[in-house]
């Protein structure tokens, strides 16, 4: 199981900072567990160890990654320690050893890390979906809890802080993509080969003050591609790329040009994500077009500014403001 990194709790360095301290602590506890036994020893955890893959700093335990947090990973070590300092002081981690170097996860712990897991499940398949499953299958088609009452009674717990927070948003579940609409200019450029198409899209968004957020030039961080997807998906729109780059057909069918299949399904996660409302296809020559995603605006990309037009277009209707002049200041 790949690491869990930080960066999928706080994507930025001011939303850790701004964390409290039970949140934070939480984070950092999921962080911990989902460490291999490069990192552990026999189970056990040395904070120096946490500094060391937090810093980039090499102890032995394979190439490091890059720093998550950039310029700013030395403001995040102080509240990371903070909330290790917090999981003690809760009873959540303990002392392993005599000379206190290592630590374990304590029961307590365990139990943070359940509810944790728990909470993650119910955000996934909506209140609604979740409560009747406890209700008529004790939790065992959607959450897969068994019949576990410590569990359950956990899960319940959740369906009824979920309620009221949707009480307090005039009783409608007010989704993260919501939420990431009203905030975010980054975008989300979705490719395949034609590296050419990339860029021009990505300068032009450039221009209009958007940050394009391109999957290949963000840190991988041992995490496997759709994993990188998720990390950098708070973003406010999707702009996907079909370029004539595969072939297929049906069996016995003569093979026609579509995008890549990575396109696709990334296409389709930004829609379910974001709405279809804030996703917009940008299509390159001739090709296949995906036809279960009704709806979908598709956009053809020449060598004309018609694409420009239509892309500002999407972006205004979404709720963005966009000017105008500044993205037709150039051909490229």
């Amino acid at each position: 199981m790949p690491v869990r990194s930080l960066t999928s709790f706080f994507f930025t360095a001011d939303e850790l900072l701004a964390a409290d301290l039970p949140k934070l602590g939480e984070a950092l506890l999921v962080h911990l567990n989902s460490y291999d036994d490069r990192v552990k020893q026999r189970g056990m955890l040395n904070r120096d160890y946490l500094l060391a893959m937090l810093e980039s700093r090499n102890v032995g335990l394979g190439t490091p990654p890059p720093p998550e947090y950039g310029a700013r990973q030395h403001e995040v070590n102080r509240a990371v320690i903070e909330a290790w300092q917090w999981l003690e002081a809760e009873g959540m981690l303990m002392r392993a050893t005599q000379t206190g170097e290592w630590f374990t996860i304590s029961r307590k712990g365990e139990e943070l890390l359940r509810r944790h897991e728990l909470y993650e499940r119910s955000e996934k398949y909506g209140v609604e979906l979740v409560k009747a499953d406890l209700v008529n299958n004790a939790g065992r088609r959607v959450l897969d809890v068994g019949s576990r009452s410590q569990t359950q009674e956990i899960a319940l717990e959740r369906v009824a802080v979920k309620e009221n927070e949707l009480k307090m948003t005039g009783n409608r579940e007010v989704s993260q993509a919501e939420g990431q609409k009203k905030l975010s200019r980054r975008i989300f450029v979705v490719h395949g080969h034609d590296e050419a198409a990339r860029e021009k899209i990505a300068r032009f968004l450039e221009r209009m003050e958007f940050e394009p957020i391109i999957l290949h030039e963000q840190a991988s961080r041992g995490r496997t591609v759709i994993e990188k997807v998720e990390a950098h998906s708070d973003v406010g729109f999707a702009v996907v790329l079909l370029t004539p780059d595969d072939e297929g057909c049906e069996r016995g069918g003569t093979p026609r040009p579509r995008a890549r299949q990575n396109v696709v399904l990334e296409l389709g996660y930004f829609i379910g994500r974001l709405g279809r409302t804030h996703v917009c296809a940008l299509k390159r020559g001739e090709l296949e077009i995906p036809s279960d995603f009704e709806g979908v605006v598709y956009v053809v990309f020449d060598d004309s500014d018609g694409w420009k037009q239509a892309l500002a277009r999407e972006l205004e209707a979404a709720g963005f403001e966009v000017d105008r002049n500044k993205g037709m200041g150039s051909r490229t």
